[in-house]
Protein backbone atom coordinates (compact mmCIF):
# COMPACT_ATOMS: atom_id res chain seq x y z
CA UNK A 1 0.00 0.00 0.00
CA UNK A 2 2.92 2.73 1.17
CA UNK A 3 4.42 1.70 -2.49
CA UNK A 4 1.34 2.59 -4.37
CA UNK A 5 0.63 6.20 -2.17
CA UNK A 6 4.09 6.97 -3.12
CA UNK A 7 3.90 6.63 -6.38
CA UNK A 8 0.58 7.38 -7.39
CA UNK A 9 0.92 10.54 -9.98
CA UNK A 10 3.58 7.73 -11.71
CA UNK A 11 1.56 5.12 -12.05
CA UNK A 12 -1.15 7.50 -12.88
CA UNK A 13 0.53 8.61 -16.09
CA UNK A 14 1.65 4.98 -17.21
CA UNK A 15 -1.73 4.03 -18.19
CA UNK A 16 -1.33 6.88 -20.97
CA UNK A 17 2.38 6.03 -21.82
CA UNK A 18 3.32 2.47 -21.76
CA UNK A 19 2.34 -0.03 -24.27
CA UNK A 20 1.82 -2.71 -21.28
CA UNK A 21 -0.68 -0.60 -19.64
CA UNK A 22 -2.66 0.35 -22.78
CA UNK A 23 -2.96 -3.69 -23.25
CA UNK A 24 -4.07 -4.40 -20.19
CA UNK A 25 -6.49 -1.66 -20.15
CA UNK A 26 -8.09 -2.98 -23.69
CA UNK A 27 -8.12 -6.09 -22.31
CA UNK A 28 -10.25 -4.91 -19.10
CA UNK A 29 -12.35 -2.84 -21.47
CA UNK A 30 -13.73 -6.13 -23.81
CA UNK A 31 -14.45 -7.39 -20.17
CA UNK A 32 -16.01 -4.54 -18.90
CA UNK A 33 -18.44 -3.90 -21.64
CA UNK A 34 -19.05 -8.20 -21.85
CA UNK A 35 -20.38 -8.11 -17.73
CA UNK A 36 -21.82 -5.01 -17.10
CA UNK A 37 -25.61 -4.40 -16.60
CA UNK A 38 -27.42 -1.23 -16.31
CA UNK A 39 -29.96 -2.75 -13.77
CA UNK A 40 -26.64 -3.66 -11.22
CA UNK A 41 -23.91 -2.04 -8.89
CA UNK A 42 -20.16 -2.90 -10.09
CA UNK A 43 -17.26 -2.82 -7.60
CA UNK A 44 -13.57 -1.81 -8.56
CA UNK A 45 -11.64 -3.54 -5.55
CA UNK A 46 -7.91 -1.20 -6.01
CA UNK A 47 -9.93 1.03 -8.34
CA UNK A 48 -6.27 3.15 -7.90
CA UNK A 49 -6.04 6.22 -10.15
CA UNK A 50 -9.94 4.99 -11.05
CA UNK A 51 -8.82 4.43 -15.02
CA UNK A 52 -11.57 1.77 -15.11
CA UNK A 53 -14.86 3.93 -13.62
CA UNK A 54 -15.92 5.76 -16.36
CA UNK A 55 -16.11 2.41 -18.15
CA UNK A 56 -17.89 0.91 -15.39
CA UNK A 57 -20.05 3.76 -15.01
CA UNK A 58 -21.35 3.44 -18.42
CA UNK A 59 -22.52 0.25 -18.02
CA UNK A 60 -23.81 -0.31 -14.92
CA UNK A 61 -26.39 1.06 -12.39
CA UNK A 62 -24.00 2.15 -9.28
CA UNK A 63 -19.97 2.22 -9.37
CA UNK A 64 -18.19 1.75 -6.24
CA UNK A 65 -14.31 2.44 -6.38
CA UNK A 66 -12.55 1.19 -3.50
CA UNK A 67 -8.56 1.83 -2.67
CA UNK A 68 -6.95 1.50 0.38
CA UNK A 69 -4.46 4.30 -0.50
CA UNK A 70 -5.91 8.06 -0.49
CA UNK A 71 -2.96 9.12 -2.19
CA UNK A 72 -4.48 6.36 -5.08
CA UNK A 73 -7.32 8.03 -5.10
CA UNK A 74 -6.75 11.56 -5.70
CA UNK A 75 -5.97 11.44 -9.23
CA UNK A 76 -9.06 9.28 -9.90
CA UNK A 77 -11.39 12.46 -7.66
CA UNK A 78 -11.31 14.77 -10.71
CA UNK A 79 -11.65 11.67 -13.00
CA UNK A 80 -15.40 10.78 -11.82
CA UNK A 81 -16.33 14.24 -10.50
CA UNK A 82 -18.95 14.16 -13.48
CA UNK A 83 -20.25 10.86 -13.05
CA UNK A 84 -23.19 11.03 -10.63
CA UNK A 85 -23.50 7.01 -10.06
CA UNK A 86 -19.75 6.46 -8.92
CA UNK A 87 -18.27 6.60 -5.30
CA UNK A 88 -15.05 6.76 -3.69
CA UNK A 89 -14.43 4.64 -0.58
CA UNK A 90 -10.81 4.97 1.22
CA UNK A 91 -10.77 1.25 3.03
CA UNK A 92 -8.88 -2.21 3.32
CA UNK A 93 -10.31 -4.54 -0.12
CA UNK A 94 -10.60 -7.22 2.07
CA UNK A 95 -13.35 -5.07 4.36
CA UNK A 96 -15.58 -4.77 1.32
CA UNK A 97 -17.86 -6.58 2.33
CA UNK A 98 -18.27 -5.32 5.60
CA UNK A 99 -18.87 -1.85 4.49
CA UNK A 100 -22.54 -0.12 4.39
CA UNK A 101 -24.02 -0.07 0.91
CA UNK A 102 -21.81 -2.66 -0.34
CA UNK A 103 -23.06 -5.75 1.85
CA UNK A 104 -24.68 -8.08 -0.63
CA UNK A 105 -23.00 -6.45 -3.72
CA UNK A 106 -19.85 -8.42 -3.98
CA UNK A 107 -20.55 -11.16 -6.17
CA UNK A 108 -17.60 -12.67 -8.69
CA UNK A 109 -18.68 -12.72 -12.45
CA UNK A 110 -16.46 -15.38 -13.54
Amino acid sequence: MELHSRDSAEFDGRYRTEAGFRERQAAWAELIARHSDATRPALDLGCGSGELLGQLAAGNARVTGLDGSAAMLEPCRPKVATLRNVELVCADVAEASRLPGLRGEVRDHR
